[in-house]
Order: C-alpha cells, then sequence, then structure tokens
C-alpha cells in the first residue's frame, strides 16, 4: 500500500511510458489457499516486497508475510493468533506493522514484528478493526472503524505501546471508518466512509495540527456526477484525487479542487491500492457490477482500463522499473499458475510461455494423463529459463522471432529426455502477446539406473565427528527397476554409527542394499552415518566413500553412473555454510567439476524455508549443469545463468537443537567451457537465505587449469586403463602410473577370485575365459573398476 510522508507530498513526474498487458510469475509466488476468501495488502521497504495475506479458514484466519527480495520469497514467523485478519501492512524503521480485525474480539487492532517476534496491541475496550496503517510526521497512525468504550475514534496514534487520541475526526457528522491518509500541500488529508446517506462532503477530511482537529473541505460535486460516500485518498502529479472506496454502481475519480469535486473519469472496479509508475497512477481493485476490470491507469487527462490484468487485485508497488500486483483470489492467468503475484515491465514485450509434457503415446499434443517435465532447462536466443515442478515454463521476450534451442535436463533422473516428434519450429512474437508453446519431450531409454554416495558436509570431513551421507540410488529410464543390489564402500578408519534404512547385509566396511518396484524418474534414498575416529585416522588424511550398483539393470544404457566415488580430506574447524569444489587443479579440456554447497541453521530458531542462489559465470555453461543430488525436496529455478534452489517448508532446527538436523546440501556437476586454457581460473560462489534474513555469502571455491598434475591428483582413468569393457575372453589392463601396483578381481559377493602384480607403466592380459557371464570388481590400493564379462 502506498504510504506518504509529510515531507515528500509533491513528485516530480515525466513523461508517460509505453506499457504492455504482460504479466510474468514473481518467482513461486504466494502461499495462498485457494477458494478462500482472502485480505491481501503491500509495502516497500529497504528493495523488498513485504506481502500480507489473509486465509480465511472455517472461524479462523492464517495470516502470513512473505518477503520478495528480488531472488524468492521468504515468510515471516507465523502470527501467534489465529483469529487476525491483516488488512494493511506498513514497514518502517525495521519494523512490520499489520493492521487489521481479531475476529475473537479481543481487541488487536494491530500487530509488530521486531525482527524476533509479534506483539498484539490494544487498549481498554477498545472494538473494532483497523483498515489502514501508516505515518504521519514520524507517528504511526492507525484508521479503520475503531472505538474505545463508547467513544468512536477511527484514528488513532500508535507510540510502540498505546493507542492514543489524533484529534476528533468525526467531527459534528458521522462517519464509519477511515480508509487512508495522504499528505498533500503539507496538510494531512483522510478519505472516510461517511455515516450519512446524502452528505458526500464529510468523507473528506482536513487536519488542523494548531487545533488538532479535522474539517470538512469539500462542499460541492461537479455537474451531475453521482458518488457514493466512501473515498480513498490519492496525490498524484502535484494534485489530490480521491477514487470511490465501495461504489454502488460505478467507480469514480475526482480531482479534490479547492471545496470542489471535479469528475476525472470513470474506474470499473473498486479502488484497494494504488501506486506511481512510469508517470502514470495505477488503480487496483475488485470488478463491479458484473465487470472484469481490476486495473486501471491515469496519466492526468483519463482514466483507461489496463486489459489482460489479473483478477481481483488487492495491492499493487512499483521498484525497480517493474510494478507488482496481488490478487486476493486468482492465481491463474492465460493457463499459467502465478500463485496469486504478478509482475510486468508494462512496456512493449510478450510472453511466451508453455509446458514440457512427457508425449507418452507420441501424438505430439498434451494429453490428459501426461505430465508435465520438471527441471528441464532451454534457451532462447540466450535466454534461459526452466520447467517448474510441473512442468510449467515463461519467458519474457522482445517483438520477434525466436527457436526454442538447447534443451537439456537439469536433473540426474531426466537425463534421456529429449524433444519427441519434430523440433519446436520458429515462434514468432509480438509486443503485448502472449504466446504458448507446450514441448512434447520423451523418454526412449528402457534401462538406466543411477547411484550417488554424497556427504552432507562436502568434500571435507570433521576430524573426531559424525558425519552423514546420503545414498541415491535412481531410475533414468522408462521402465520401472524390479530389483537391483547396491553396495557401498566405507573407509575401514571410520565406524559406522547408524544406517536409515537398515541394509540387507553389513559386513565390515561393506553395506549392502536391495531396491524393489522403483518407477521411472524416481530416485529412493538412504542416510548412512560414520564418526570419524581420531584412532585411525590423522588431519589432512583422505577418506575415500563409493557406491557401486553391483546387479539388477541388465542392459544399462549408461554404466558411467553405476558407480560413484566421493573423496573426503578430513579438516578441523570448518565454515557451517559453504562451497567446496571436487578438485582444486584439473588439466586442459577436463569436462567437468562437481560443486557441493552446504547450508546449516546457526541460528536460535527452526528455520522455514532455504534459498540457495548460485550464479554461473561462462566457464560454466548452464546447458552442462546437473543436479545429482540434495539432502531436501525442493524448487528450482533458472534466471539467466543463476540456480536457485528454494526448500520451502524445510522446518531447519537449529544446530543447539538438533546438530545433524540442522544441515542441508546440494550437490550438482557443472560442465566446463572447452576453450579455457593453462592459467585460467573457475571462480564460483553461492547466496544462502534462511527465511527472511540477509543472505550468507559462502567462500569462493576455485579450480585453476593447469599443465600437468601429479598421478596422486589425477582422475582414475589416468591411473589405469582396463579394455575392452565389456570383455568376452582377455582384458587388458595398462598401470599409467610408475609405481607397481596389486590388483584384485573380486565378485559382487565380494570373494577374491584372482591377484594380479603389475609393474609401474606396463600392460598385462587377465584371462577371463573361465568366469560366468556378468559384473566383477578390480580394485588396486585406492580405486576399484567395475568389469562387466560378457557373451560375446
Amino acid at each position: 500500500m502506498t504510504k506518504y510522508l509529510l515531507k515528500i507530498s509533491v513528485f516530480i513526474l515525466t513523461a508517460t511510458a509505453t506499457y504492455a498487458q504482460v504479466w510474468h510469475p514473481v518467482g513461486n509466488g504466494l502461499g495462498l489457499i485457494p477458494g478462500f476468501k482472502t485480505h491481501v495488502s503491500s509495502d516497500i521497504y529497504n528493495g523488498e516486497v513485504y506481502v500480507a495475506y489473509s486465509n480465511k479458514l472455517g472461524p479462523s484466519y492464517n495470516t502470513i508475510v512473505e518477503v520478495w527480495n528480488g531472488v524468492s520469497w521468504n515468510s515471516l514467523p507465523a502470527l501467534p493468533s489465529s483469529s487476525f485478519s491483516a488488512r494493511d501492512i506498513l514497514v518502517v524503521n525495521d519494523t512490520v506493522y499489520l493492521a487489521g480485525d481479531d475476529v475473537s474480539n479481543n481487541g488487536v487492532i494491530l500487530y509488530t514484528f521486531d525482527g524476533m517476534g509479534w506483539t498484539g496491541h490494544t487498549t481498554t475496550n477498545l472494538q473494532g478493526w483497523a483498515t489502514y496503517v501508516g505515518q504521519y510526521n514520524g507517528d504511526i497512525i492507525v484508521g479503520g472503524a475503531i472505538t474505545v468504550g463508547s467513544i468512536e475514534k477511527y484514528l488513532v496514534k500508535f507510540d510502540g505501546t498505546n493507542f492514543l487520541p489524533f484529534g476528533n475526526i468525526e467531527g459534528t457528522t458521522s462517519i464509519n471508518q477511515v480508509y487512508n491518509t495522504v499528505v498533500f500541500n503539507n496538510e494531512l488529508y483522510a478519505g472516510t466512509g461517511s455515516g450519512t446517506s446524502s452528505s458526500f462532503t464529510d468523507a473528506i477530511r482536513k487536519y488542523d495540527t494548531v487545533s488538532d482537529s479535522w474539517s470538512s473541505p469539500v462542499q460541492f460535486l461537479q455537474g451531475t456526477s453521482s458518488t457514493s460516500n466512501d473515498f480513498k485518498l490519492i496525490t498524484y502529479n502535484g494534485k489530490l484525487y480521491a477514487a470511490e472506496a465501495s461504489p454502488t454502481v460505478n467507480t469514480e475519480l475526482f480531482e479534490v479542487k479547492g471545496d470542489s469535486l471535479l469528475l476525472a473519469g470513470q474506474i470499473d472496479h473498486t479502488v484497494s491500492d494504488f501506486t506511481i509508475f512510469n508517470s502514470i497512477l495505477y488503480m487496483v481493485g475488485d470488478p463491479v457490477m458484473s465487470g472484469t476490470i481490476s486495473m486501471s491507469r491515469y496519466n492526468g487527462v483519463g482514466v483507461s482500463p489496463v486489459l489482460g490484468s489479473p483478477a481481483n487485485l488487492g495491492a499493487v508497488e512499483s521498484i525497480n522499473n517493474k510494478l507488482y500486483t496481488f490478487s486476493a483470489k486468482a492465481d491463474i492467468l492465460n493457463g499459467l499458475d502465478y500463485n496469486y503475484a504478478f509482475q510486468s515491465a508494462l512496456n512493449n514485450v510478450a510472453l511466451l510461455k508453455g509446458q514440457f509434457y512427457k508425449d507418452a503415446n507420441n501424438n505430439c499434443q498434451p494429453d490428459a494423463a501426461e505430465k508435465g517435465l520438471s527441471f528441464m532447462a532451454c534457451s532462447v536466443n540466450g535466454n534461459n529459463f526452466n520447467s517448474d515442478s510441473k512442468g510449467y515454463y515463461s519467458v519474457v521476450l522482445p517483438p520477434g522471432t525466436y527457436q526454442l534451442d538447447s534443451l537439456s535436463a537439469l536433473s540426474s533422473l531426466t537425463k534421456n529426455y529429449e524433444f519427441n516428434c519434430s523440433f519446436p519450429g520458429p515462434v514468432t512474437v509480438s509486443g503485448n502477446q502472449t504466446i504458448t508453446q507446450n514441448v512434447a519431450v520423451a523418454n526412449n531409454v528402457p534401462v538406466d539406473a543411477q547411484v550417488f554416495i554424497t556427504p552432507w558436509r562436502g568434500f571435507s570431513a570433521r576430524y573426531g565427528f559424525r558425519e552423514v551421507y546420503q545414498l541415491d540410488f535412481g531410475n533414468a529410464g522408462n521402465t520401472a527397476i524390479n530389483q537391483a543390489t547396491v553396495r557401498v564402500t566405507i573407509p575401514s578408519s571410520v565406524s559406522l554409527d547408524v544406517a536409515v534404512p537398515s541394509p540387507a547385509t553389513i559386513n565390515g566396511d561393506t553395506l549392502t542394499y536391495h531396491f524393489t518396484n522403483l518407477p521411472p524418474d524416481s530416485v529412493v534414498k538412504a542416510l548412512i552415518q560414520v564418526r570419524i575416529d581420531t584412532a585411525g585416522n590423522v588431519m589432512g588424511d583422505s577418506l575415500t566413500f563409493r557406491a557401486d550398483i553391483i546387479s539388477g539393470v541388465p542392459g544399462d544404457a549408461d554404466i558411467s553412473d553405476n558407480s560413484d566415488v566421493i573423496k573426503q580430506v578430513i579438516s578441523g574447524a570448518f565454515d557451517p555454510n559453504d562451497k567446496s569444489v571436487s578438485h582444486e587443479r584439473i588439466l586442459p579440456h577436463s569436462k567437468y567439476v562437481d560443486y557441493h554447497i552446504r547450508f546449516q541453521n546457526t541460528g536460535n530458531d527452526t528455520a522455514r524455508k532455504v534459498t540457495v542462489v548460485d550464479t554461473l559465470d561462462i566457464t560454466l555453461p548452464l546447458t552442462k549443469v546437473v543436479i545429482k543430488s540434495a539432502s531436501h525436496p525442493y524448487q528450482l529455478r533458472v534466471v539467466g545463468s543463476t540456480l536457485i534452489w528454494e526448500f520451502d517448508n524445510i522446518m531447519l532446527p537449529d544446530s543447539t537443537t538438533d546438530y545433524i538436523g540442522s544441515q542441508g546440501y546440494v550437490r550438482f556437476s557443472a560442465g566446463i567451457n572447452p576453450s579455457l586454457s593453462v592459467g585460467d581460473t573457475i571462480d564460483n560462489d553461492a547466496e544462502i537465505y534462511f527465511d527472511y534474513q540477509h543472505p550468507v555469502h559462502t567462500n569462493h571455491a576455485k579450480t585453476v587449469i593447469v599443465s600437468n598434475i601429479s598421478l596422486v591428483e589425477a582422475r582414475e582413468e589416468h591411473k589405469l586403463q582396463v579394455y575392452p569393457n565389456p570383455a568376452r575372453d582377455i582384458m587388458h589392463i595398462r598401470n599409467m602410473a610408475d609405481r607397481s601396483q596389486e590388483l584384485v578381481l573380486r565378485d559382487v559377493s565380494g570373494q577374491k577370485l584372482k591377484t594380479i602384480n603389475i609393474a609401474g607403466m606396463t600392460e598385462v592380459s587377465c584371462d577371463m575365459s573361465s568366469l560366468p557371464v556378468g559384473v566383477y570388481f578390480l580394485s588396486s590400493q585406492n580405486e576399484t573398476y567395475r568389469i562387466i564379462r560378457a557373451n560375446q
């Protein structure tokens, strides 16, 4: 809601800008519950948008305040009352003020939030409700239908504790409530609801600071215009206006000039809120007379509707060259889910939207039973975007012709999906236009299992502490995996505390899991907690954890992700919110690095939401990003080259209450720009938001391109070369190290079959002909390789 201070009543305005009725979502939108009548209000503070809304749930209300920081929505703590309905919001001096109505009749008309918690405010014998909270001369003022005892106040001052009289705004005539106040020519005016059926003159009040009293300056109405008796006041372009707040027929906008109301135009909706954007006055509200208009604009000459705007608008704000508006009821516009929050640049742009859908029957049409596909990334002339949890996408574009390209999967589970039918052709868009382009995708790979083992702490383990490791077994194929076995190998120097769910078998440092009936595009998780014992481990030592799919997926199309190896360095002190990288030095033309972003709630209360923001530069193309694992369910958004993970309702306990449970992470791999050369550095960091707090900036995870690295640092394919794999009779093993190695060949049960000694920089042959067809494991001192014995 627009608030005015005494010192800023005159605006310097420029020429009217062109505009378009193209609206796109604001992040993931608000958390309103569909189907319930709500109140919604907003305010701007320190470059952030605050929105208060109240869902009516039977006899009670659920009132929430959400804050848009330009990246994501974050909720303030819930109010302590389930009976308070917020009607207006003001944020000033780091304090949030909510004016409203407590349906339990306990007299609370105002709640304040000081950054720690909410406090309700009332006074003895106070009744009624508040519809407005603002500021005047440094004082907080609250207006509405407020009665203290038998005295009708309507407008009061709030000193932080008590409600104080603010003149006698009712005077000798009757009003029934105060809608708002504005400052015009350094004088305070109030828009009210007149209690008399014929006297519009009582609905506009003017305050005299000397006598601490109110008067009615307006006495005449222009021509034959008719009006209701309720006004909301607006200052615009150096003039004072009055808009009908609750009309019976049509809403009219009047200029308040001297002692007269001069008709300025007709509005086809109530006026709940207003703002100035690009020198134009925008007003929003509910349609009247069964109309459909919820937004109008006024340029000082005439009023015109903003066609194509959302319905049932309750609040509007302008910030950072964008117009934001919020609906109490409407969450869908042009088939796209906005969750009650809308934004527009109101210039000559178009909206391209649609859905990535699984075209199961290959008919190139989205059918009712076909679901959307999340985590798909695409590009239009360099504009990156992704599909949401239901497969929907939207991107704002200038007029022109565009081609969808660069389809990629942001999740390892959806890596096999590709354009189905024909590649989507060029799309031509013009200004003020919304175009729908659905995208058919299909997974034509029958069998593709994958496994990842991820330490919650990333690429370091804390000496003497417990650490948690997450096993992810996923099905990236298009058929169910009926039964598969995964083996996890932990270092012998750590102690197993607990594993959830329990493995099928535990044999020393080997845990075996059986997974059954895993549908396509799904993943099953297991947690393993170990202690990094002080006995047997030394600071700076490395730990190796490994996961292998050892049976159950014959014909797997991609065996490169059937094993996962994670190396950690044992360390001491650590930053609870950091970013780490799998390789600090790599050779030219290396393809990927892994990143791990860790967060921990070190506050003193439960975190309801965590947002992780990672902006990639040109060294890490977005089209080559694959998310491998995360500690909690999340929603993902892509804005340009920025990845935004939103962990809604994560309910992360603080570290003093639950140390292990207070942690979380995301792990992803990023493809490397092939043009990088020796001496270049890949530098990446992240920001972590806990609820409404300021972001925590992580360290910089750096990787340097070097001309050579030691064999200890080299990737495993640089240590041993095993070919062919699969092998029929003879398998060749080449030792790329300059030292001899002892290799052990085992079957899937772990039974030793052969020991092979190979000198440095030599090659040997291994006879496999006597072994049954199947999977085997060849282990060196540090690494294990998955070998397949084939029959042809």
